[in-house]
C-alpha cells in the first residue's frame, strides 16, 4: 500500500516556505469568484506547501457546504483517511488547533496530523481544515501545526471579507440571479422552481435564509426554505415562518421586525406580533418578508432572515427587484406542471366565478339544466329495450305432397291465393286407374259367376272358398284404386292462405309419390320470429312484453308476449342469432306470412349512461381486452 512517503528526509526537505504560500492565498482570494472555489483551491495550495501527501477541508455556511480532499500522486486515500478524520471531528468539536505524530512502519519516517479550526463571525461558514504532512520531530510538527493555523485564520478572514461583499446588492448581482435562473423552462414544478428561487437568493445576498410561500384564499403554503431538502410543515420554526407570511399577506406590504438595526425605529411603530414570533423561535434573528404578485391570481411572499444586523429598506427592495422578474415564469411553471387532480380543481374554481359574475341568469339556468342532466345521465334510470328483426310466419302451416307418381293434369291455385277447405288446388290424371278399376270390376263379375258355379255343382269345399278369396282380394284392389282415384284431387284442408305453390308450368309432367306441391297457412293466426343477436340474448326471456311494426307499415305496432326462447344459436344471414318467439293478434287484411319488421323486447330498466353507451363499451373491451 503506497502512503505517498518513500523514504526519510532531513528538516531542510521539509521546509515551509510561508511567504510563498500566504503569496499565494492571497493570489487565490482576488481571483476566485465564490467561496467555494476559493476554499477547494486553497486546500491544494496548503497541503503542496505543506508537503502533505493528504489532506481534507470541510467548511458549512447558510449558503453551501465545502467539502474538499487533495491527495499526492502516488498516495493511498484510504491509508490516511482514520488519522484524518480523528483530527478533524476533535478540531470541530473544540474550536481549537488539534493533532498528532506517527511514524510510518515502512520508513520510519514521523508524520504529524494536524488540524485548524476555520471560523469566522457568528453565522458566517465554519470548519476545519486537516493535513497529514512530514516532520522531523514534536517542535516540527508543533511549528507546521502553528503554520496551518495561521492559514486558517486568513481562510477566516476572506470567508467573511466575502460574506461583506456579498451584502452589497447592486445591478450586477442581479444579473448574475436573473442568468442563474434564467432557464426556467427547466424545472418541473413549482416547488423546485421556488428551491432555485430562494437557495439562489440566498447566495447572493447576506440572508442566513430565504423562504418562498404561495398565498391562495388568504393562506399561505411554504414551498421552499433555502438550505433544506423537505419542508416539515408540522414543525415550530415552520409554523412561526407560515404565520408570518400570512401576517406579511394581510399587511400588503414589506415588514420588518429586529431589535437593533437601521429599521428598528421603524418596526417598533406596528408590533408585528408574528414576525416577533418567528425572530423568537429563529434564536433572536433579524426577520422580514416582501409580498409579490399577483402571479396566476395568486400572491408570493418572500421572508428572510439573518443574525446580527437588520435589514435595511433599501435591501429589501433589491431583494424584491431581484425575484420580481421570475413572478411570471413561476406562474407559468405552476400552470405547466399541474396534474389532472388540479386541473380539474382549477376548471371547477373558474366555472364557479364565471356562475357568480352578477346579472348572469340565464347562465345559471342554462348551468342547472346541464347539471341535472348530468346527474340523470350518469344515475337516472331509463327503459331498456332490446331491438331486432322480426319475421311474420303463421301460426298453423301445412304441405300438401303429391299422393302418388302420376300426371299432373291440373293447377288452378298459385302462392298468394286465399282458399277455403275443401277447394280444388290441384288434380292428377286418373284415365289408367279407371280403365284398371273397370278390368277388376269385370274380373270380379268373372269370379262371382265361377263360386256361384262351384257351389250349384257341389264342388269341393277348397275350390269354393278358394274363388271367395279371389273375390276378396279383387274388391280390395278396386277399393284402393277408389282412394287414389279420390287422391288425384288435392283439396285445401282448411281455409288459409297458398304460401308457396306454383305448378302451372308442370301440368303433363309426371310428378313423384311425395312431391311438395303447396304450402298453406292458416290466415287467422300468426306468430313472430325474433332474431336476437347473440349480445342481447341475456337480457331476453320468455314472458317478457314488446310490440312489432312491419316495414310495410311502420307506423303501425302490434304488442306480443314471449312465450319462447331458443336455447341453440342459429346462423341466419351469416349472424349468430337466438330465435325468439311469441303469437301475436294480427288481422289486418293487407297481412302476408314472410313479412319482416322490428320487434321491441321490453328488457326493464337501466341506468341511462349504459344504455346509451353499453354497445360502444362493449365493442372497446372486445376490441382492446378491456
Amino acid at each position: 500500500m503506497s502512503t505517498g512517503l518513500s523514504e526519510p528526509r532531513d528538516e531542510a526537505a521539509l521546509h515551509v516556505d510561508r511567504q510563498r504560500l500566504y503569496a499565494d492565498l492571497r493570489r487565490l482570494a482576488d481571483e476566485a469568484g465564490s467561496r467555494a472555489s476559493f476554499l477547494r483551491r486553497a486546500l491544494a495550495v496548503i497541503a503542496t506547501a505543506l508537503h502533505a501527501p493528504h489532506a481534507t477541508l470541510y467548511a458549512q455556511s447558510q449558503m453551501d457546504v465545502v467539502e474538499e480532499t487533495f491527495t499526492a500522486e502516488g498516495s493511498d486515500p484510504s491509508f490516511w483517511k482514520p488519522a484524518l478524520e480523528g483530527v478533524l471531528d476533535a478540531a470541530l468539536s473544540a474550536r481549537a488547533v488539534a493533532g498528532r505524530i506517527f511514524r510510518a512502519r515502512e520508513s520510519g519516517l514521523l508524520v504529524a496530523a494536524i488540524a485548524a479550526r476555520i471560523d469566522s463571525e457568528p453565522g458566517q461558514p465554519s470548519g476545519a481544515i486537516a493535513a497529514v504532512v512530514p516532520c522531523s520531530g514534536p517542535d516540527h510538527g508543533r511549528e507546521l501545526q502553528l503554520i496551518l493555523e495561521s492559514a486558517a485564520h486568513f481562510l477566516s478572514a476572506r470567508i467573511a471579507r466575502f460574506a461583506l461583499e456579498s451584502s452589497r446588492l447592486d445591478p450586477r448581482t442581479e444579473l448574475r440571479m436573473a442568468v442563474d435562473l434564467g432557464r426556467v423552462s427547466t424545472f418541473s414544478s413549482p416547488r423546485e422552481l421556488a428551491f432555485a428561487i430562494t437557495n439562489n437568493l440566498r447566495n447572493v445576498t447576506s440572508a442566513d435564509q430565504v423562504a418562498l410561500g404561495l398565498a391562495r384564499n388568504g393562506r399561505v403554503e411554504v414551498l421552499s426554505i433555502s438550505g433544506y431538502d423537505e419542508i416539515k410543515a408540522q414543525s415550530e420554526s415552520v409554523r412561526a415562518l407560515g404565520a408570518a407570511m400570512e401576517e406579511c399577506l394581510d399587511a400588503g406590504a414589506p415588514i420588518a421586525w429586529q431589535r437593533e438595526g437601521p429599521t428598528a425605529e421603524d418596526s417598533g411603530r406596528v408590533d408585528w406580533k408574528l414576525h416577533r414570533r418567528w425572530s423568537e423561535v429563529s434564536a433572536g434573528s433579524a426577520v422580514a418578508s416582501f409580498p409579490i404578485g399577483p402571479v396566476a391570481e395568486a400572491m408570493l411572499v418572500v421572508s428572510v432572515r439573518r443574525m446580527g444586523s437588520g435589514f435595511r429598506p433599501d435591501e429589501i427592495d433589491s431583494m424584491r427587484r431581484m425575484v420580481e422578474p421570475f413572478a411570471g415564469a413561476f406562474g407559468l411553471v405552476e400552470r405547466a406542471s399541474r396534474s389532472l387532480r388540479e386541473h380539474l380543481r382549477d376548471a371547477a374554481g373558474d366555472a364557479g366565478r364565471w356562475l357568480r359574475e352578477p346579472g348572469k341568469i340565464a347562465r345559471r339556468a342554462l348551468v342547472v339544466a346541464g347539471a341535472a342532466a348530468a346527474l340523470w345521465f350518469f344515475f337516472g334510470p331509463m327503459p331498456y329495450t332490446v331491438t331486432a328483426t322480426a319475421e311474420v310466419v303463421p301460426a298453423k302451416m301445412q304441405t300438401l305432397g303429391a299422393p302418388f307418381e302420376g300426371v299432373l293434369e291440373s293447377a288452378p291455385v298459385v302462392a298468394g291465393d286465399v282458399v277455403g277447405k275443401g277447394d280444388v288446388l290441384a288434380t292428377f290424371r286418373t284415365g289408367e286407374l279407371r280403365l284398371e278399376r273397370e278390368r277388376l270390376e269385370a274380373a270380379l263379375d268373372v269370379q262371382r259367376f265361377t263360386a256361384g258355379q262351384a257351389v250349384s255343382d257341389r264342388a269341393a269345399p277348397v275350390e269354393v272358398r278358394l274363388a271367395r278369396a279371389q273375390m276378396d282380394l279383387l274388391r280390395s284392389q278396386i277399393a284402393l284404386l277408389d282412394r287414389r282415384i279420390e287422391a288425384s284431387t288435392i283439396r285445401a284442408p282448411f281455409d288459409g292462405l297458398v304460401v308457396s305453390g306454383d305448378l302451372r308450368d308442370r301440368i303433363g309432367q309426371s310428378l313423384p309419390l311425395g312431391e311438395p306441391l303447396f304450402e298453406i297457412a292458416d290466415g287467422d293466426r300468426y306468430r313472430l320470429r325474433i332474431r336476437v343477436p347473440e349480445r342481447a340474448v341475456d337480457d331476453v326471456r320468455a314472458g317478457q312484453a314488446g310490440s312489432f311494426s312491419t316495414q310495410a307499415r311502420p307506423d303501425e305496432s302490434e304488442p306480443f308476449v314471449l312465450d319462447r326462447v331458443a336455447p341453440a344459436a342459429e346462423v341466419v344471414d351469416g349472424a349468430n342469432v337466438y330465435v325468439a318467439e311469441a303469437e301475436v293478434e294480427l288481422d289486418a287484411p293487407w297481412m302476408r306470412p314472410g313479412m319482416e319488421g322490428v320487434g321491441s323486447i321490453d328488457a326493464g330498466t337501466r341506468v341511462t349512461w349504459w344504455v346509451l353507451l353499453h354497445r360502444l363499451t362493449d365493442w372497446l373491451r372486445l376490441q382492446f381486452y378491456l
